[in-house]
């Protein structure tokens, strides 16, 4: 009798235990840089279409060249997304979110060496491989962190964490990047002068 009794587990046994997971306080901690680092992966990628009309002035862009810096980050998911299943369960998640913030890093950093067309048109568009790759991380990997930092019970609330985060990195860059940079656009009248007007978009 003592040993069906020691068979039978409690309901709420999973949820004590943390359903064999060993819990952390600091996990709290380590969900916010996941966080952090997805969010600023999607603001730093959704850059250019914001301030689409300025881009075009400045860099003497056309619809093709906006288009492209902006198709790097889907991208990169294609062919990142295997790369990071392979790394993940080798290296570990600390060895992948350092090489994924030092992508953001990098990324971001190429982008602002020079104002030049030519070459910021080239630093640019390697700044995007760079941050698409580093945003593959908190986007394949939500589910990974989760399962390893969280038991099962504050598991769904860890990944809706992460994948809002990232949407929300989406949501404000369509407000910094116009808040930051003067929107302007280029008429042509009909006796073929060329003129410049600042738009009056004030997202905030």
């Amino acid at each position: 009798m003592t040993d069906v009794k020691c068979l039978v587990k409690p309901i709420n046994a999973d949820i004590i235990t943390g359903g064999g997971t060993q819990v952390y306080k600091r996990r709290w901690y380590v969900i916010a840089l996941f966080c952090t680092a997805g969010f600023l992966a999607n603001l730093c990628w959704n850059t250019w279409d914001p301030i689409e009309s300025s881009a075009k002035l400045v860099y003497k862009w056309d619809d093709s060249d906006v288009t492209l810096v902006g198709t790097w980050g889907p991208g990169t998911i294609v062919f990142g997304t295997p790369i990071v299943t392979w790394v993940l369960p080798r290296k570990g998640l600390r060895f992948s979110m350092i090489l994924s913030t030092a992508l953001l890093v990098m990324g971001s950093g190429l982008r602002c060496i020079t104002f030049s067309p030519g070459p910021a048109t080239w630093l640019i568009n390697f700044g995007q491989i760079a941050i698409g790759f580093g945003g593959v991380l908190p986007l394949a990997g939500t589910t990974h962190m989760s399962v390893t930092w969280f038991p099962t019970f504050q598991r769904n609330t860890a990944t809706a964490l992460i994948l809002g985060t990232q949407f929300i990195g989406i949501a404000l860059s369509f407000l910094v990047g116009p808040a930051i940079v003067k929107q302007y656009r280029i008429a042509i009248e009909p006796a073929g002068n060329i003129s410049l007007y600042e738009d009056n978009f004030k997202p905030l």
